[in-house]
């Protein structure tokens, strides 16, 4: 889905070699790693991508089923009473279990997108917060940021 664009973008980024391996000193670029080198930026951004487009994308095939499962039943007018559904397909009929499930999994993503401003903020020397990885962290997280709440904010809305 489209709203997977800023998950591409960081990756092709974050996973070029020239932003992770320094050629000329033959050693590894200092800025994707925080100021203790306890964390590496670019897993983080990699494991972060990858929530974020397996959520979306999830989601985006879950909300097409509903659809055509729900147009299939007002096109042959079949009762929702009459419908014996079990098992994970009991499951993903149910809003309200997937709401639960896509508000657990926005969630995550707005805790890691606030983890990288922290990052950013005070895991990161002056240098780097400036540099190809430090741009790509805070804008990453703050894009992920704004979705994340805004997506738990309606599915708060919709499930309490």
């Amino acid at each position: 889905p489209l709203i997977c664009s800023p998950d591409i973008i960081a990756l092709n980024v974050v996973n070029n070699w020239e932003i992770n391996y320094n050629e000329e000193d033959n050693e590894w670029n200092e800025c994707i790693w925080s100021n203790d080198y306890s964390l590496n930026i670019s897993l983080f951004l990699n494991i972060g991508s990858l929530w974020s487009i397996i959520s979306y994308s999830l989601f985006a095939l879950w909300f097409f089923w509903y659809l055509k499962t729900s147009s299939f039943i007002v096109m042959n007018r079949v009762r929702a009473q009459e419908l014996e559904w079990k098992g994970i397909t009991a499951i993903m009929a149910s809003t309200r279990y997937m709401n639960n499930i896509w508000l657990t999994l926005t969630f995550g993503l707005l805790i890691f997108s606030c983890m990288g401003i922290w990052i950013h903020d005070q895991e990161m020397s002056e240098e780097c917060k400036y540099s190809t990885i430090g741009v790509i962290i805070i804008s990453w997280s703050a894009i992920h940021l704004v979705l994340a709440f805004l997506i738990c904010s309606t599915l708060c809305i919709v499930c309490c």
